[in-house]
């Protein structure tokens, strides 16, 4: 195993920071800076060095038991310490909230995204009352919370969107005409999992005599015929068989077709939709040259054999191939993986070296790196809740707390401790974090825009202007739709 970097501290609390304390940003550049001052983000610390929300109340809830809906991959209710770093954040967020409040958490479950949105949709139109909150894909709290079903910010009175424990940015991103649907906080973890990079096995690049890169980002000449430059030059038919087969050649790129295709035109800076001045989006995909070019480029790459090891194709398309996927990089069976940077805990036990990096920019000429942001999950409470009140409160003082415990045992813990092994990493780290960029019609609109585009590149049809143009009307009635549910919400 290669040597691990042990702490650079001040490094390391920029990229916290900029976790939860990046600004609004400029959705026209992916730009994201931070509009929180030290005084601000200090107004919130008192001499423990912990957050506060002063604004809560002091509330007893006489021993309420509060009930959460979430995935197995992330729980909320932790009942006991274990040693583990990361579970005891857990636990010691949970009592802390638990002893003030006067609750008891209760969980349940699931291991499907889509049995949660079920239960969602289904209790709260029967106003059933059976849970508190419940965790949901993105794009699901986003349709649902359109639709009416969830209370969002607006309907939570101590939720307050300025504060540090909030993604400003990815809220920001996700509203329409300035009205926000979904308040992202530090207790969706998932984010780690959900802003994408590419992550290099060092060993193959030593092994080629390729320029390290960690230069090429420095220098901004990581771009995407450079990607495909290196990753054509990793390939080889190691058994000569003249076949590329999952886990016995070596391929440029392992990654499933989702992760990999739309994160080349979000890297560059290109959006399906976008949204004007005034928040309102709009498709901005049809007659967009630069993105047919960015498509054609992808298809050819993708469909030349040995390039790309895609894990939905090769194993089965479900799930389960995501980490099968991880484990074939790590076991060197490519020399690039794009995936979730959160991951890198799970090449712990690669015995190559690997480091990470941003998603590659279209051209030299490219202003900044852009990281991809997808359905990062989150918690949401039913509209109809009977104390939307103490829902409230309870939310936003797991914001708090994952905020002082949790958040800092992942960074320590997970990422610094057991996943990244250089100083190198951290830094290309800290521009994954400022560089946070989101497109509507490769999340929340995903299925009418996004994935004909994906399937067009998987079938090696680069006729992408006739598509797109195909699918303009589609688009514009989804926004059309959006606009009018929004406005029956006021």
């Amino acid at each position: 195993m290669g040597k691990r970097f042990h702490s650079t501290a001040a490094l390391l609390a920029a990229i916290l920071a900029a976790q939860t304390l990046v600004g609004c940003g400029d959705s026209q550049s992916g730009k994201n800076p931070d509009t929180t001052s030290p005084e601000q983000a200090s107004a919130e610390t008192t001499a423990d060095d912990k957050y506060h929300a002063d604004y809560l109340p002091d509330e007893k809830y006489d021993d309420y038991v509060f009930r959460v809906v979430t995935m197995q991959e992330y729980p909320t209710d932790i009942t006991e310490e274990n040693g583990d770093i990361v579970n005891d954040a857990y636990y010691k967020r949970n009592q802390i909230i638990e002893e003030k409040y006067g609750i008891e958490f209760q969980e349940t479950s699931y291991v499907n995204y889509w049995e949660t949105t079920d239960l969602f949709k289904t209790s709260t139109l029967a106003a059933s009352d059976d849970f508190d909150l419940c965790r949901l894909i993105q794009r699901d709290a986003f349709a649902l919370a359109l639709e009416g079903y969830v209370a969002t910010p607006d309907m939570l009175p101590y939720a307050d969107l300025t504060k540090p424990w909030y993604n400003q940015y990815l809220n920001d991103a996700l509203s329409i005409k300035g009205e926000y649907l979904l308040g992202y906080t530090d207790e969706c973890i998932d984010l780690l999992m959900s802003e994408l990079c590419v992550f290099f096995n060092k060993n193959i690049i030593d092994e080629l005599n390729l320029e390290s890169p960690y230069s090429l980002v420095r220098n901004g000449t990581w771009t995407d015929d450079k990607f495909y430059e290196y990753a054509a030059a990793a390939v080889s038919d190691v058994d000569g068989n003249d076949k590329y087969e999952f886990n016995v050649d070596r391929f440029g790129v392992i990654a499933e077709h989702d992760f990999f295709v739309p994160s080349i035109w979000v890297g560059a800076n290109v959006k399906t939709i976008e949204k004007d001045k005034d928040g309102v989006p709009y498709f901005a995909a049809d007659g967009n040259e630069k993105l047919y070019s960015i498509l054609e480029k992808v298809t050819e790459f993708y469909n030349t054999d040995g390039n790309v090891c895609n894990p939905f194709v090769m194993v089965a398309d479900e799930e389960p191939s995501r980490p099968i996927g991880r484990q074939s990089f790590a076991n060197g069976h490519s020399l690039f993986h794009v995936g979730g940077f959160g991951r890198c805990a799970d090449f712990r036990g690669m015995k190559d070296d690997f480091g990470i990096i941003p998603l590659p920019k279209y051209d030299e000429e490219q202003d900044s790196y852009y990281t991809r942001i997808i359905d990062a999950w989150i918690n949401v409470a039913p509209v109809n809740a009977p104390d939307l009140n103490r829902t409230s409160v309870i939310l936003e003082a797991l914001a708090v707390e994952s905020k002082n415990y949790v958040i800092p045992a992942i960074y320590d813990n997970e990422i610094k401790n057991k996943g990244i092994r250089d100083e190198d990493s951290l830094e290309m780290l800290e521009i994954i974090e400022n560089t946070r960029t989101l497109d509507f019609g490769d999340t929340v609109w995903q299925g009418d825009i996004r994935w004909p585009i994906i399937n067009a590149v998987k079938d090696n049809n680069s006729n992408f202007a006739s598509l797109i143009a195909s699918k303009k009307n589609i688009a514009e009635k989804t926004i059309n739709t959006a606009l009018e549910q929004l406005e029956e919400r006021q």
